[in-house]
């Protein structure tokens, strides 16, 4: 793991022991729901994202498309991470295991993995 990747980290974890101290564990789970339905790609950009993927799974990705399909990719990576980490305090919250609660919120494989 990069030194920028531990901080952030660190940060998160940081920011989490502070929210916990903080709020109640009712407000927390709400704000908590609403944060995971917020971490997505907008629209726009998946269908993007998903055409370039078509194009990378044909073989037919130019250069320029490469490049915007991994900056997406980087984006949507990045995301993804924020709501694992929302999705776990979720769980610690909620007193369930994270697969369990995976399974509530209906998460399913990504397509372009």
């Amino acid at each position: 793991m990069k030194v920028s990747e531990l901080e952030f980290f660190a940060q998160e974890l940081n920011a989490l022991i502070t929210r916990k101290r903080t709020k109640t564990p009712e407000y927390r789970i709400r704000r908590l729901y609403k944060l995971i339905a917020e971490t997505i790609l907008d629209a726009d950009t998946k269908v993007i994202f998903d055409v370039l993927a078509e194009k990378l799974h044909a073989e037919t990705m130019t250069k320029d498309g490469n490049r915007v399909y991994l900056k997406i990719a980087e984006q949507e990576e990045n995301i993804r991470n924020q709501r694992i980490i929302y999705i776990v305090e979720l769980a610690q919250l909620r007193q369930i295991p994270f697969t369990q609660l995976a399974e509530e919120l209906d998460l399913k494989p990504l397509p372009h993995v």
